[in-house]
C-alpha cells in the first residue's frame, strides 16, 4: 500500500472479506464510487466508502489497520 489514504480493490477485498470481482461490480454499476482509475495503478477506493457499501466486523478492519501501520513504521 502507499502512503494515500485510498487502498486498491485487492486492498479493499482483503477489508471486507469479498471476492475482487463483487467489488469491481459495485463500482461498474454505481453502487460504490472510487476517486480514481489509473491504467496502471487500478482503481483507488476510500476505505470508508468499501466499508459503507461492505460493512465488515470491527475485528476484520483492526486486523487490517494494524497491518498496514506495521507496513509503515
Amino acid at each position: 500500500m502507499s502512503d494515500t489514504p485510498y487502498i486498491s480493490l485487492n486492498d479493499a477485498a482483503k477489508l471486507t472479506g469479498r471476492a475482487k470481482s463483487t467489488i469491481s461490480k459495485a463500482l461498474k454499476t454505481g453502487k460504490m464510487s472510487y476517486i480514481s482509475k489509473d491504467p496502471k495503478a487500478g482503481f483507488q477506493l476510500d476505505p470508508a466508502e468499501v466499508l459503507r457499501v461492505f460493512p465488515e466486523k470491527t475485528e476484520t478492519v483492526v486486523s487490517f489497520q494494524s497491518k498496514n501501520t506495521q507496513k509503515h513504521s
